[in-house]
């Protein structure tokens, strides 16, 4: 029997090769899709992590509002004066709201950053994916309408935008129709003060733009617990409201009161 030429063995070798490696690489894939989910789990588990450790800062700050000011927190809207329903829960600062003080045109959580009491780089959540409503991203037509995020001079009469809004809302719609802000000496430890935002509406400052399952919420004792909305109950109980009219209010202070409370 004749041996086969070297050029026909190194050929059936070099075959051979390849087919091992088409296989491998096969597998490297499958393996790859099936961690796929855990990957994104753990960075998404990070991400949370984080945003309960932004929360917390906030809501220390809020304390350290509180302690002199009566133990009241910063007005938010539609507490504030000079602006009623209608005005946003998650925006911050306004183009057209009355100047108050040391707030000037700032409410809730947007006040404490406007007065130094945190950075206002604390004001969006990590898993946040809302691209125009990011710390540093304010200009005029960049995507959702008059809202923008915080500038990163701090002056947003600087960059054409109408509204400053946050990944997360606060909570100033108490006792209503007569909106308060909360309050150490009335309202109990256990009360929902901010939590990540929740909308109805998919696409647009809803769940799934950021935990997608549920979200974290800020309790008057500066205490961060998660809540669990992966059938969007929260996200839809407004019916289609943006949570920002008279009625909207109204379904907003119910999510408080009964779906994020700890």
């Amino acid at each position: 029997m004749q041996p086969r030429p070297y050029n026909d063995a190194m050929r059936s070798r070099s075959a051979f090769t390849v087919v091992e490696l088409v296989v491998a690489v096969g597998i490297l894939v499958i393996l790859i899709s099936m961690l796929m989910p855990s990957i994104n789990l753990i960075k998404e588990g990070t991400k949370r992590t984080q945003c309960q450790s932004q929360l917390r800062q906030i809501g220390q700050a809020h304390g350290v509002y509180a302690v002199g000011n009566g133990n009241q927190m910063v007005q938010g809207q539609p507490a504030a004066p000079g602006n009623g329903a209608g005005t946003g829960i998650h925006a911050v600062w306004g183009g057209t709201w009355q100047v108050v003080g040391d707030w000037d045109r700032y409410r809730g959580h947007g006040a404490l950053a406007h007065m130094e009491f945190i950075e206002p780089e604390l004001l969006y959540c990590p898993s946040w994916i809302v691209p125009w409503i990011q710390y540093g991203q304010c200009s005029a037509g960049s995507g959702g309408g008059a809202g923008n995020g915080w500038p990163l001079d701090n002056d947003p009469t600087g960059c054409g935008t109408t509204w400053i809004q946050t990944s997360y809302a606060y909570r100033s719609s108490i006792n209503a129709p007569n909106y308060r802000a909360p309050s150490v000496n009335i309202d109990p430890p256990n009360t929902p003060i901010m939590a990540d935002h929740f909308s109805h509406q998919a696409g647009n400052r809803a769940v799934m733009e950021h935990h997608v399952d549920g979200y974290n919420v800020l309790t008057l004792d500066g205490a961060v617990h998660f809540v669990e909305d992966d059938g969007y109950k929260i996200r839809d109980t407004a019916g289609g409201n943006f949570f920002v009219t008279s009625t909207g209010y109204a379904f907003q202070e119910d999510v408080w009161k009964n779906d994020l409370k700890r």
